[in-house]
């Protein structure tokens, strides 16, 4: 299984890429954990996303079988309630510049 923290606990372990409203005919998004919660339904995750790419194009849309996209550093002002059953997976964050990160998947993904 996984672990997963707030960012002020781990900031590793609060790196989520999640489907966003569970949509899974979507991409993933990458996001930072800001607070763990119980709602009725169970634990849920209050998020907050990288903003999309607007000022270039992602050198790694090339490389399909690379799983790194690129994102703008800046995080959404707002929180996003996440449910666990919408995260894919952890992602690695990389400093690519002052204005983008490089978000790498951690996806474990095998055969059976």
């Amino acid at each position: 299984g996984s672990i997963y923290t707030r960012d002020s606990t781990h900031v590793g372990n609060s790196l989520i890429l999640y489907y966003p409203d569970g949509l899974r005919n979507v991409q993933p998004i990458p996001g930072t954990i800001k607070y763990i919660f119980e709602i009725e339904r169970g634990v849920c995750f209050a998020v907050r996303h990288h903003l999309p790419l607007h000022s270039r194009t992602d050198p790694f849309r090339h490389y399909p079988h690379f799983p790194a996209r690129l994102f703008s550093s800046a995080l959404a002002e707002h929180l996003t309630m996440v449910m666990p059953e919408w995260v894919v997976s952890h992602f690695v964050r990389w400093n690519f510049s002052p204005q983008h990160i490089v978000a790498v998947s951690l996806s474990q993904v095998r055969d059976v």
